[in-house]
């Protein structure tokens, strides 16, 4: 899969305020060693400052008024505008984001979640929230912008000519914005004359669709209610996208997955027949059944002003219904579907890039659900299940790690030591032992089904005279996962 990415150079500063009016320097803003009576965000700051909007760097007298703005920041100023009562005044602590999340959480704003407090924040995703917490109305983002110009919030980005087009592109969307260009935002909205009151945000109940299922489930049906069918799971883990991963299976027969956002099913897995769809299409259908029942695959999808490549001979992705469906197929096997992923169109948008953000709970996550998916489709062939090995396990993460940090991808590391020589330096005992290793695909599912279309691969996975398997997973620096799977019998 590929990327593409328009990179924008940014010309100037967008927001461009211009006033006739004087106005006074308040005695609270001129403590702030680096205020500027003369920049374009002076009154703005000054405004800000007075209102308990902007508090700046109290401690060193500092507004830093062009470092890069963060959305916990953008946050906590919009909801110290917005609604001070529902923020109070809550201390700058290790864990001071908090209170203004579960703000944005009760409020249904389409923030990142605290895990991005410190990142900086996209100007399309400052307009959303903004117009969303004002509006109460869901918004895509060039709604939002749109918003932005019509109530005069913002003129966009000045072109070579002069003009200020007004247009989504010119908004420059993907761009970050200092803590200055932030405030003036605010304060120009503040100006517009706009109701200044925090609404909740009405999300639209997303119907429950019928045409597909997996054991009966159906992306929007309740949280509780598959719980209750199914009760516990046999394992969680996180995802690319942020949530869990529910794993059902008996002795990895029926298996299948589930994730869940505000409560209801958002996504859904399986490799099984318990998948249905009202137009036939079943675990073993034909490639040219599928395209036949729902026409040609998508080629790209758009997040955030980005097109990702998603054309693939593996596989094909529909957008049906507000959610992604993708038909991975068996390309040894007559191309018939042998997998099934079904996404809501929200939980792909919230993933920024390509890949999910890398942590060392998403690489627990995906060696588990390697594992899993490896025993499912053992299961599915009538072979043994396998046992996870710890030890086997981490001579596959070191392997990982090394070819992620050092950029290659090998079965021979770089000291020259294959697969089996690192087995025996770590002092696995096996008489037969086998590796598969996989980079670039965005989650175990796709790094499953493409070891498994590789025949070397395949016959690894399908091996039956395996007894163990550990796998070890790595990200290098830009989030690109690393799989390593080593299997072995005594």
């Amino acid at each position: 899969m590929k990327r593409i990415i328009t990179l924008v150079v940014m010309m100037a500063v967008l927001l461009n305020f211009t006033s006739n009016h004087s106005y006074g320097v308040s005695p609270s803003i001129t403590a702030y060693h680096d205020f500027n009576e003369k920049a374009y965000w002076a009154q703005p700051a000054t405004w800000a400052v007075e209102q308990g909007v902007m508090r700046g760097y109290v401690n060193e007298h500092l507004l830093k008024p062009y470092q890069v703005l963060t959305e916990g920041q953008y946050l906590t100023m919009l909801l110290r505008y917005l609604a001070p009562k529902e923020l109070g005044d809550t201390p700058l602590s290790a864990n001071h984001w908090s209170t203004a999340y579960q703000v944005a959480e009760r409020y249904h704003l389409p923030v990142k979640g605290i895990a991005k407090a410190n990142v900086p924040i996209r100007r399309g995703d400052t307009a959303l929230i903004l117009a969303q917490a004002v509006t109460g109305k869901v918004m895509t983002e060039e709604q939002a912008v749109k918003w932005m110009y019509d109530h005069q919030i913002s003129t966009g980005y000045q072109t070579k000519q002069g003009t200020y087009p007004k247009t989504y592109e010119s908004f420059h969307p993907n761009a970050s914005l200092t803590r200055a260009q932030g405030v003036t935002m605010l304060y120009r909205f503040h100006a517009s004359g706009l109701p200044e009151s925090l609404k909740i945000v009405q999300r639209p109940v997303a119907p429950q669709s019928k045409d597909f299922a997996v054991n009966g489930i159906t992306i929007g049906e309740a949280q509780s209610q598959v719980e209750a069918s199914f009760g516990a799971p046999k394992r969680k883990g996180i995802n690319e996208y942020g949530i869990v991963w529910n794993t059902y299976h008996q002795n990895y027969q029926q298996f299948f997955m589930t994730g869940y956002l505000n409560g209801k099913v958002a996504a859904l897995y399986t490799d099984q027949n318990v998948f249905s769809t009202v137009k036939g299409i079943k675990i073993g259908s034909p490639k040219s059944a599928v395209r036949q029942a729902y026409g040609i695959p998508l080629k790209t999808i758009q997040k955030n002003g980005t097109s990702y490549v998603v054309e693939d001979d593996e596989y094909d992705m529909y957008l049906i219904q507000n959610f992604y469906v993708t038909f991975f197929y068996d390309l040894h096997n007559s191309q018939n579907v042998t997998a099934v992923q079904l996404t809501e169109k929200s939980v792909e948008d919230r993933k920024n890039g390509f890949y999910g953000m890398a942590s060392d709970s998403l690489r627990q996550s995906f060696e588990w659900q390697l594992f899993d998916l490896v025993n499912a489709t053992r299961a599915k062939n009538g072979l043994s299940i396998l046992k996870w090995h710890d030890p086997i396990s981490n001579t596959a993460r070191k392997h990982s790690a090394d070819m992620a940090k050092n950029d290659y991808f090998s079965h021979q590391n770089l000291q020259g030591l294959s697969p089996f020589q690192r087995m025996d330096r770590d002092g696995i005992q096996y008489s037969m032992a086998g590796e598969n290793i996989a980079m670039g695909q965005f989650s175990s599912i796709f790094a499953h089904e493409a070891l498994m279309n590789s025949l070397g691969h395949r016959k690894n996975i399908l091996q039956p005279k395996w007894t163990y398997l550990g796998v070890g997973v790595a990200f290098n620096g830009s989030n690109v996962p690393y799989y390593d799977q080593n299997y072995f019998t005594p």
